[in-house]
Formats: C-alpha cells, structure tokens, sequence
C-alpha cells in the first residue's frame, strides 16, 4: 500500500514512507544446547555487549556458528515424534529500534519473511508470538507493544522441534532469520485482502473476438471512514484500458465486464496488466492506494488435454530450492532473477 498512485505504479514498497527495514547487523549468541541458553535475554536491560554481531537475513551455520547438515532419507535425530532426543542448538537475536516519525495513529506490523527453527518473539519484554513455518512468513500487529524512543526486538530460535519432522527433505539443514525483517504501518481505513479473477476467453471457430474479464473483491477495515473506491486497469505502457468509481462499504466487488483488445498472458509472452486501487475518505483526499500485476489466462483441462487461453499446453517443470553456495537459504532478489532466466533458457517452464 502506498500514498499515492505514483508510488503505487513504482512498486517498490521499500521505498514506502510506511515500510522500515529491520536487516542488518543483529547482537547474536549462539550455544550448542537449551540448558545453555542464556536467561531474561528478552529483557531491554539484559548485557549483550559480550555477544557478537550477525547480519539478518542469514543462516547462522554459514556465519560460524554449529554445522551445517545434509540428510536425505534419515532424520537429524532419532525418530520418536514429537520429541527431539538430541542437543538442540539456539541462537538468540536482539535488535534496537525507533520507530519512524508520522507513524502515530497507524497499525504497525513486525513481518518475518521467514525463520528457520522453532522462534519466540519478544517485544520491550513482552513474548508476543511464535511460528514454527519454516517457508512461511510470520507477521505480527505490535502497536500495543511499541513505545516511544528505542525499542527492544528479541528472538529466539531452536534449531529442531516437533514441526521439523515434516521438513526433511534432501536438503541443507540452515536456521536463521534468513529472509528480511521489516515493519510495515497500516491506515486506520486499509484494503485487508485483494482476490482477483482474470480470464480469458479466446475466439472461438464462429469468429467470436477473443475477450477478457477482470473480477476484484476487495474486502476494508474499517470502511466507515472511506467514500469511494477508484479502480483503474493499465496496460504494460501504462494507457488506460478500464477504470470504476463506486460507494465504499466493508466489502467491494470490482467488474470490467467482457473488455476486447486485450493482450493473453502465457509463458512465452508474459503479459502483464496493472490494477491500482484508490480508497478516497470523505474530505476527497487519498487514504491509501494499492496496486497488483494481472495476467489475463484460464486454465482448463478439456477432453484430458492441458491448455491455457484454449491452447494446449505441456508443464517441463523442476524443483528448486532457494540456495546460494555463500549465503544459503538467504538469496537475493539477484540469485531468484537469475535462478527463473536460467530455466527459462533451458525450456522450463514451470517450478
């Protein structure tokens, strides 16, 4: 979500007045078992000053702290679920922040891109959650946990627990906070979810235009404060192909109707649309615009045959995990850029 359309079309939500990154140098301490791990670190006048210094997003294995393991058919531990019947190393991270000016009023989030391990998170000595999803994100409203001045986030993470019976995989074993960490602040009137329907109806043999519809349910939080929703539809060279001004409630469905002249999205030519929406309050100025890439295709499977926008279609497709033989599991948007240009020009065309 950003101010205006402008920053909306950018797409860059780093470079939001609404986004804080939280990546960089973390005090970090690592031992090689639970009983060793060190009390109250979650507390703001707990001494780190001992402890070293890591850089988030990383694997703590590749920055000297325990091994890294690979294992394909055994566990890491003997089987004897839930139970981890072995030394459990933790690594715990503290990090000092401010949160930013112009923030008062918003709803703030903590985001995780993820974390590898089983995590405690802690904030100005409260615990304000847990997540054990190793390759999913975990997000946190921590507005009534933040205070003026400096801020205390600490996290504590055991590298094995009852969830990492169902991640073995032939794989590196890397833990960590290995993808970023950031705060995001809401509007108090904010769009909740964006679902979007995008298909495509190719000409048929009668001479039928090939036709494409766009379906949007957008659901608000406190919509009340809100008057109006404006959706508008642009093409790749930003020209306007629709766009819709209606009444704001709680829940809003957005309808093109059947628009022609719309170029398909397929593997080969990935065209993309761009929808951008404006939630307007009652004074007429711009509470918050979001904005979504669409590709225009349907899928259907029709008399046994795989097709796409009515064309057959035949998935070469690989697995991929994200690695980087320096960094792990904490890969650039370079390394994933550079991972999907490389099966494209082997002819993979699914992951």
């Amino acid at each position: 979500w950003y101010d205006d359309e402008l920053g909306a079309l950018t797409g860059d939500f780093s470079k939001s007045p609404w986004h804080e990154s939280l990546n960089g140098r973390w005090k970090f301490s690592y031992v090689p078992d639970i009983e060793d791990a060190e009390e109250g670190f979650y507390k703001k006048d707990f001494d780190d000053s001992s402890w070293a210094d890591l850089d988030v997003p990383s694997n703590w294995e590749l920055k000297g702290f325990g091994e890294p393991i690979i294992r394909n058919i055994q566990y890491v531990f003997p089987a004897n679920p839930p139970y981890v019947d072995v030394d459990n190393p933790v690594g715990t991270y503290r990090k000092v922040f401010t949160v930013p000016e112009g923030w008062d009023g918003r709803e703030v989030l903590l985001h995780f891109g993820s974390i590898s391990g089983y995590a405690q998170v802690f904030l100005n000595g409260k615990r304000i959650g847990m997540t054990k999803a190793a390759k999913t994100p975990a997000e946190f409203n921590v507005t009534p946990y933040l205070c003026e001045g400096e801020n205390l986030l600490a996290v504590r993470v055991y590298r094995w627990h009852d969830g990492s019976y169902m991640e073995d995989q032939d794989f590196w074993r890397l833990h960590g906070l290995f993808r970023t960490v950031e705060l995001a602040a809401q509007p108090h009137t904010h769009v909740e979810t964006v679902q979007l329907e995008a298909d495509y109806t190719a000409a048929d043999t009668a001479g039928t235009a090939d036709t494409a519809e766009l379906n949007a349910a957008l659901t608000l939080r406190n919509p009340a404060d809100a008057m109006t929703i404006e959706s508008t539809l642009r093409d790749g060279d930003g020209n306007v192909v629709w766009e819709s001004t209606q009444a704001c409630n709680g829940e809003i469905a957005l309808n093109s109707g059947k628009m022609t002249n719309i170029a398909p999205w397929s593997a080969e030519s990935p065209t993309l649309y761009t929808l951008t929406v404006r939630v307007v309050g009652h004074d007429g100025a711009i509470i918050e615009t979001v904005t979504q890439k669409i590709g225009f295709r349907t899928f259907r499977i029709e008399n046994g045959i795989m097709t796409i926008n009515g064309k057959r279609i035949v998935f070469k497709g690989a697995d991929r995990h994200e690695f980087d033989a320096k960094r792990g599991r904490a890969i650039t948007r370079e390394d994933m850029l550079s991972d999907v240009v490389f099966c494209k020009r082997h002819n993979i065309n699914a992951i």
